[in-house]
């Protein structure tokens, strides 16, 4: 008499151990893709961002003189906020495009970046699109003066009552300020920098010299280098006046070159950095009552301004 045996189906311990391996391995393969698709989408989304708050300002400009926006003349009858004494010392960043905001041409969450790499910055909710009570003459205000763009907004001199604690705006932007101002304007320029994202600090220059991340909190320790980047290299988006935008691998493009003109003819043409208010003559940093006497690029964001004439202080604000 033949006995039928009975064979349980199943995986064995080793069949089950090539299925998880085969797994990893395609975990690992497959993990890479999906972190640089990540990354794609969300520098393709930050991209559109910054393309929109140009054209924004583009738009304003168009019914402006061709000016971007600019606290000072906006608010000439300090409606918004109170007269500062010199109404220059509006031309903030927290001011400016809170302008923007106000009169529907952006949204707060469009202020944030996709990868804001720090955590005291956040859409601000709680916007005043009327009557923003921040307002000396809240009826009459032109932007909420609540709106901060950077931390240190709610600590400068011109805060108003419940200024926001967090920075609200993610971006660097020309400093319309001094010479520089005249490319604060609807130019249509190809190779004009005016938005950004934020950049750490740089010391070296002078000639030819390279520039290298400043040894501190705001340099090989930046939140910026996080952005795009990585912790050893600044990379980004740049917007340019004719409503562009560009990743750079550099905060100094080889496309954005500038004529130095006290430096030798081999010297003379060099990349410009964004983040570095150089000396037009001879590429050095520029002493801080020359900041604004240069035209070349120079994208930060601007906390305060004080001081009066010819001794105009500009507060800068970095991480």
């Amino acid at each position: 008499m033949m006995t039928k045996t009975n064979r349980k189906s199943g995986f064995t311990l080793i069949e089950l151990l090539v299925v998880i391996a085969i797994i990893a391995l395609l975990i690992g393969i497959l993990l890479p893709a999906l972190g640089k698709a990540r990354r794609s989408a969300q520098q393709l989304k930050d991209s559109t961002q910054i393309r929109n708050i140009l054209q924004s300002m583009a738009v304003f400009a168009s019914n402006n003189k061709d000016t971007y926006p600019l606290p000072s003349r906006v608010d000439k009858a300090h409606n918004t906020i109170q007269d500062p004494g010199t109404n220059s010392f509006k031309d903030v960043t927290r001011n400016i495009f809170s302008i923007l905001v106000f009169d529907g041409s952006i949204p707060t969450e469009m202020c944030i970046g996709t990868t804001e790499p720090n955590g005291q910055f956040e859409q601000y909710k709680e916007y005043e699109l009327a009557n923003p009570l921040g307002a000396a003459i809240p009826e009459l205000a032109l932007w909420d003066p609540k709106f901060s763009a950077n931390p240190s907004d709610a600590s400068s001199a011109l805060a108003v009552a419940g200024q926001n604690q967090s920075g609200n705006f993610s971006y660097a932007h020309t400093i319309p300020l001094g010479k520089r101002k005249a490319l604060w304007a609807n130019t249509f320029g190809a190779t004009e920098a005016s938005l950004s994202n934020r950049g750490p600090t740089y010391e070296g220059g002078g000639g030819s010299n390279p520039w290298t991340l400043t040894q501190d909190a705001t340099g090989e320790q930046s939140n910026t280098l996080l952005t795009h980047g990585s912790r050893s290299k600044w990379e980004g988006l740049v917007g340019f006046n004719d409503a562009h935008v560009s990743f750079e691998n550099e905060a100094d493009p080889e496309k954005l070159i500038f004529t130095f003109i006290d430096l030798q003819d081999e010297e003379k043409t060099q990349p410009d950095n964004l983040f570095v208010s150089e000396d037009d003559a001879d590429r050095s940093i520029a002493s801080a009552n020359e900041t604004l006497n240069q035209r070349n690029a120079y994208l930060r964001q601007i906390t305060e301004i004080s001081g009066s004439g010819s001794n105009i202080n500009v507060t800068i604000f970095v991480d």
